[in-house]
């Protein structure tokens, strides 16, 4: 059976997924920062510990953030690692077409088509500031509307508009943004995609489901417990094991009754003396306790993680009802060439630029493509329209 080529577009909503990432992790760290009452600096302040023993001071600080981050933070690591895998999953499958014709570059007009169409062909979701957005501009480039400093006014309503655009108008006219009328919206738009022979109700197929593809993660977390186990056994075993030991030993003896550590530490120079003893030989350890004890916190979370992804997953099932039609897939591949000569617009030559008349439609596909704002402001800048449009777009609909 032939292989079927296929390609992505590329789309913000990845980008905005590590960014979710990052904030994420900032939280985790941020409770266990709160949560640990260590004070890394007291410590690195101690007299007498060398380079290799503040090294070790800071790994062992790092590995104990990560551990009560994990520890703390187990629950929602899983449960946002469910919602992560299947939404960027979901992000892909949507994005991902068929090559028909091997496309590179596309800078034909689309004719009868609206922006939020364009949208829809090509990831299967309506994303509503930018849709807006861009319907927004096609309203303006065929006359409709015009901009006035920090107003929107209508021109002309005797011209034919699909039902998606007029609601639009309306919505403008009204200036009435709110859930009800956007939802309604939506979907007409959906309807008009439909209608157009854009997309279709999906077939949804069963999937199968393995026991062993479900259950690898825990079965290599138990093994690598078991392994890390053996590894710290052996390791108390040797010399380097038996030395941290000793270490801890000569700390407990040579600690006095004070009020904390940090004062044994600065007041002792024998308990400081087994003190860096021990993160001289703690370093194997810690790489094997962190295994170990991550492992453990994996088997913990795998039920939240299994609980909360048939929940995620049965919503964006929900939420997944359509395809692309054999005309969709015809068009899907023209988009990304629309997409990647935008994207290299920059590079062309003035020759190339000045023997393309479709700087208007270029631009509302600038918006609902996603390309960058340098690419919208050099078209602008061409057209000699004025650079303040999509300004006054975001700063008048604040959806």
């Amino acid at each position: 059976m032939e292989n079927i080529k296929t390609r992505r577009i590329k789309s913000k909503k990845e980008k905005n997924l590590i960014k979710l990432d990052i904030i994420i992790a900032i939280i985790c760290i941020i409770i266990a920062v709160l949560d640990n009452q260590v004070s890394i600096i007291e410590y690195l302040k101690i007299p007498g510990i060398n380079f290799i023993g503040k090294l070790n001071l800071i790994i062992f600080y790092l590995w104990s953030l990560l551990i009560v981050a994990v520890s703390d933070c187990f629950i929602i690591i899983a449960v946002y690692l469910a919602f992560r895998i299947l939404r960027m999953k979901k992000i892909k499958e949507n994005s991902k077409y068929e090559v028909i014709d091997n496309i590179q570059y596309y800078r034909e007009r689309f004719s009868n088509i609206t922006p939020t169409e364009i949208s829809l062909i090509t990831d299967l979701e309506i994303e509503r500031k930018k849709d807006i957005t861009a319907t927004i501009l096609s309203l303006y480039q065929k006359g409709i509307i015009d901009f006035e400093e920090n107003n929107i006014i209508i021109k002309d309503e005797t011209k034919h508009l699909k039902n998606s655009e007029q609601e639009v108008l309306n919505m403008i006219k009204n200036n009435d943004f709110g859930t009800s009328r956007m939802n309604s919206w939506e979907n007409t738009c959906i309807n008009e995609a439909i209608q157009d022979n854009y997309i279709k109700d999906k077939i949804k197929k069963k999937t199968k489901h393995s026991f062993i593809i479900n259950n690898l993660v825990v079965t290599i977390a138990i093994i690598l417990i078991i392994i890390s186990f053996c590894l710290c056994v052996n390791y108390v075993g040797s010399d380097n094991g038996k030395m941290l030991l000793d270490s801890f030993s000569e700390y407990d003896q040579y600690s006095t009754n004070v009020q904390s550590d940090i004062d044994n530490l600065l007041n002792n120079s024998k308990a400081r003396d087994a003190f860096v003893k021990i993160f001289t030989y703690l370093g194997p350890c810690l790489f094997i306790l962190s295994i170990m004890i991550i492992s453990i916190f994996i088997i913990i979370a795998t039920p939240f993680y299994r609980f909360a992804k048939k929940i995620i997953n049965t919503q964006i099932e929900l939420n997944d009802n359509y395809e692309r039609t054999k005309e969709g897939k015809i068009l899907v591949e023209q988009i990304a060439g629309i997409k990647n000569y935008i994207h290299d617009f920059s590079l062309l030559s003035e020759k190339d630029k000045e023997g393309i008349a479709l700087w208007e439609d270029f631009l509302i596909y600038a918006v609902v493509l996603e390309e960058n704002e340098k690419i919208i402001e050099d078209i602008y800048r061409y057209k000699n329209i004025n650079i303040g449009v999509l300004g006054n777009i975001k700063q008048i609909i604040n959806i």
